[in-house]
């Protein structure tokens, strides 16, 4: 497998091209990557998303190079019509966070919670 170096004009691409005309029109490319919110303390960041129509089965967390990619993809059908849900969003890493350290729980409240680790000095 070869190793690709992830650039945000690469994430920008990539989310660029799996969204409808009608939806990238609508939002602006910079916000495609979010940065990372400053949560959480003793050596730890902390992120948290409404996820309360979603199952763990729905539910993609990946770390990309710097990057925090989730995916939710949720689709019910019943007698009178279905539903969709899903939402893709992209986290900078701030640059004193471990990579490899970044977790992902589903909480009892429906709360997708993201955590990651202070690199060690």
């Amino acid at each position: 497998m070869t190793e690709r170096k992830v650039t945000i004009q690469s994430l920008v691409h990539y989310f660029s091209s799996t969204m409808s005309s009608e939806m990238a029109s609508r939002r602006p490319i910079a916000s495609l990557v979010w940065e990372w919110p400053l949560q959480g303390g003793d050596g730890k960041a902390n992120v948290a998303l409404d996820a309360r129509y979603f199952t763990s089965k729905d539910i993609s967390v990946k770390v990309v190079g710097e990057m925090v990619e989730i995916r939710m993809e949720h689709e019910t059908s019943g007698v009178f019509g279905g539903v969709k849900r899903s939402l893709t969003r992209c986290y900078h890493l701030p640059e004193n966070i471990d990579p490899s350290t970044i977790k992902s729980e589903l909480n009892k409240d429906g709360q997708l919670v993201i955590r990651g680790s202070k690199k060690a000095l």
